[in-house]
C-alpha cells in the first residue's frame, strides 16, 4: 500500500511534465529573444525537464525494464531505421519546397538570430549542435515523452487517449519553435501544419513504443528525423 501511495504522489509530476517544455520554449525563445540569458535558461530548462523522470523513478524505484529501456533485438533496429527514413524523406520533401519559396530567407534569418543568442556562429559549431540534438537530445526526449509521460498516461487512460494527450503535449512546445521561425503572417499556414505533423510523428513513436516494448525503434526513428531537420537547417543557413 505504501508503494502505491508513493506512486500516486510521484504521478503528480506528469501534468507538470506535459506543460514544462512548452513554458521553457516560450521563455528562452520568445521572452528572452536577443538576451544573453537565453542560453543558460535553455540549458537550465532542459536540466529540470529531463530530471523529472529521474525523480519519478527514484521515488517509485521500478525495475529498469519496466520503462522499456532494454532493446528487444534486431527487429527494433530495422523498424526504427525504416520508420525514420520514411519520415525523414517526407520532412526533406516539405523543407525542400520551403527552401525554394520566398519565405526561406526570412526563416534562415530567424534561425541565425537564435543561433546568435546561443553563440553558434560557425558550421563546425552548428554540426556539433546538430549531432548532440539528433543523437543525445532525441534519446532524452524519447525517455521523457514515451517511457515517462505516455507510459504513465497509458496506466490511467485508454491507449488511444493516452497517445493523443502525450502527442499533443509533445507537439505543443514545438509550436513555440515553429512559430519562432515561421515568417510573419505564416503562423496558421506554416507553423500550425508543421506542429500537426510533429504531433502525428509523436503518435507514431508512442505506437512504436507500445508495440515494440522498447525505446530503441522510436529513438532511431526520431534520431533520423532530427538529423534531416538539422541538415535542412544547415542548407538554409550556409547553403
Amino acid at each position: 500500500m505504501r508503494a502505491d501511495s508513493t506512486r500516486r504522489v510521484a504521478d503528480l509530476l506528469i501534468p507538470l511534465a506535459m506543460v514544462l517544455p512548452t513554458l521553457g520554449a516560450w521563455t528562452y525563445l520568445v521572452a528572452l529573444e536577443g538576451s544573453e540569458l537565453a542560453r543558460p535558461v535553455y540549458l537550465g530548462s532542459k536540466l529540470v525537464q529531463f530530471s523529472l523522470p529521474v525523480a519519478w523513478w527514484a521515488a517509485v524505484r521500478p525495475h529498469w525494464t519496466e520503462a522499456g529501456l532494454r532493446p528487444k533485438g534486431r527487429g527494433d533496429v530495422l523498424v526504427g531505421l525504416a520508420s525514420g527514413l520514411a519520415l525523414a524523406a517526407v520532412l526533406a520533401a516539405a523543407l525542400a519546397l520551403l527552401a525554394a519559396s520566398p519565405v526561406a530567407s526570412e526563416a534562415a534569418a530567424r534561425i541565425r538570430a537564435t543561433l546568435d543568442d546561443f553563440r553558434i556562429s560557425t558550421p563546425a559549431q552548428y554540426l556539433a549542435l546538430a549531432a548532440g540534438l539528433s543523437v543525445v537530445h532525441s534519446l532524452l526526449e524519447e525517455v521523457y515523452w514515451r517511457a515517462f509521460v505516455f507510459r504513465r498516461l497509458a496506466t490511467w487512460l485508454p491507449s488511444r487517449l493516452a497517445v493523443a494527450l502525450a502527442s499533443a503535449a509533445f507537439a505543443s512546445h514545438h509550436l513555440i519553435v515553429a512559430a519562432r521561425y515561421a515568417p510573419a503572417g505564416r503562423f496558421w499556414t506554416l507553423a500550425v501544419p508543421a506542429t500537426a505533423g510533429i504531433a502525428v510523428a509523436g503518435a507514431h513513436w508512442c505506437d512504436l513504443y507500445r508495440r515494440r516494448g522498447s525505446l530503441l525503434a522510436p529513438w532511431l526513428s526520431h534520431l533520423l528525423v532530427d538529423a534531416a531537420l538539422m541538415g535542412m537547417g544547415y542548407v538554409l543557413i550556409w547553403g
